[in-house]
Formats: structure tokens, sequence, C-alpha cells
């Protein structure tokens, strides 16, 4: 996995309850998948900065939950 640092320390963050970690965590992830280059992980940064603005309280966005499909990819 390209970015494990970046997701252990969101881990961590999350299990211990340390907002202050888990977002600057999280912006370090936005900024590693922003400047990738791919465009799935620019639109991934894109929800990760919508995330964040909603956590902080700066949101005019709502929030996308994720719901992974049992579908495998390419099957309808």
């Amino acid at each position: 996995m390209q970015h494990f640092s970046l997701v252990y320390d969101l881990c961590r963050a999350a299990l211990a309850g340390d907002k202050t970690l888990g977002a600057q965590s999280s912006r370090k992830l936005r900024d590693a998948l922003a400047g990738s280059g791919d465009t799935e992980d620019a639109d991934d940064a894109e929800l990760l900065s919508r995330l964040i603005q909603a956590a902080t309280g700066k949101s005019r966005k709502p929030v996308v939950h994720f719901v992974q499909s049992d579908t495998p990819a390419g099957e309808s």
C-alpha cells in the first residue's frame, strides 16, 4: 500500500480519540494524494478535504459516506 504510514497514523489517532492527530494525518494523506498526479487520487483528496472541513466546522458541502458493494467491479 502506497500510503500505509499515513493510514496507520489515522487509525492510531482514531483508536486513541485524538482529533488533532487525526486532522493532521488526514491533511498529510490528502496532500500526498493531491500530489500524486493521478485523477482518482485527486478526487479522493477532494473528499478528504471535505471531511476535514466538516470535522472542523468549516464545511459547506455534505460529507460523502461510502458503502462497499458486494458486486465485483465491472459486474452489474
